[in-house]
C-alpha cells in the first residue's frame, strides 16, 4: 500500500487527474476498507476514483465464462452497477466527504433501478436515501448516446452524468463520435448537454479550467 501511494503522488505530479479501479479486485470490493488509504490520498491529492469496469476475481470470472456472452455482462457491467450501489448504502461520504467517485463504461441506464432499490432497502433499515443520492454520494456516471438520458437525469439529477466515447477500444460502449451524435439526436434538452459535455466533466476529474492552455 505504501508503494501505491507513492506511485500516486508521482502520477498526479506529472499529470494524472484520476485513479482507475475495478469494482472487484481479487477478493475484495471497491468499498473494502483496505482501499481506505487510497481513497484518503486521493481525497487530499482531489483526484476521483474511477471505477471502470473489470473484475480479477479469476473464480468469478471462470464461473461466469459458463453463461456465453451473459458471462461478460455480469462479470464487468453488473459489478460495476453493485459498486454504485455499494458507495451509498454504505454511505462513503460519511468517511470521504470531498471524494469523488466515477463509474466508468457501465453505461447509465442502470441507475433509476438502482435509486430505486436503495429507497426501498434503506427504508426497511430505519434509514432514508438522500433526495438528491447521487450528488450527496459525490458519484458520476458516464452515459452512452443511446441511453434514454432524459428518463436517467430525473434520478441522477443534471449534475451527475458525463459523456463517455469509450477511445480506444471497439465494442458495444465504443462511440468516438458520442459528443456529435448525441447533439444531433436532439432528443435531450440542450442546458442537460452541455451539463453533460461540460462542466460534469470538470466537476469529476477537478480540472481547473483556468490552467488549460498554459
Amino acid at each position: 500500500m505504501d508503494v501505491a501511494i507513492e506511485e500516486l503522488r508521482w502520477a498526479v505530479q506529472h499529470g494524472c487527474c484520476g485513479v482507475t479501479m475495478r469494482p472487484v479486485e481479487d477478493a475484495r470490493t471497491l468499498v473494502n476498507p483496505y482501499f481506505n488509504p487510497i481513497f484518503e490520498e486521493a481525497q487530499n491529492l482531489n483526484i476521483p476514483i474511477a471505477a471502470h469496469i473489470g473484475n480479477s476475481n479469476l473464480g468469478f470470472r471462470d464461473l461466469m465464462a459458463t453463461d456465453g456472452v451473459g458471462g461478460t455482462f455480469g462479470t464487468f457491467r453488473l459489478t460495476s452497477v453493485a459498486a454504485c450501489h455499494s458507495i451509498m448504502s454504505r454511505e462513503m461520504y460519511k468517511e470521504f466527504p470531498t471524494l469523488r467517485w466515477g463509474i466508468i463504461e457501465a453505461s447509465s441506464q442502470w441507475i433509476p433501478f438502482v435509486i430505486h432499490d436503495l429507497r426501498r432497502r434503506l427504508e426497511t433499515r430505519g434509514r432514508k436515501l438522500p433526495d438528491e443520492a447521487m450528488k450527496t454520494n459525490n458519484i458520476w456516471v458516464t452515459c452512452q448516446t443511446d441511453d434514454d438520458i432524459s428518463y436517467v437525469a430525473g434520478y441522477a439529477g443534471d449534475g451527475q452524468l458525463v459523456i463517455g466515447t469509450d477511445y480506444g477500444h471497439e465494442d458495444q460502449s465504443s462511440e468516438i463520435q458520442a459528443m456529435r451524435n448525441v447533439r444531433d439526436k436532439g432528443d435531450v434538452d440542450a442546458g442537460l448537454l452541455d451539463k453533460i459535455m461540460g462542466q460534469n466533466g470538470v466537476d469529476l476529474y477537478g480540472i481547473d479550467m483556468a490552467q488549460i492552455g498554459r
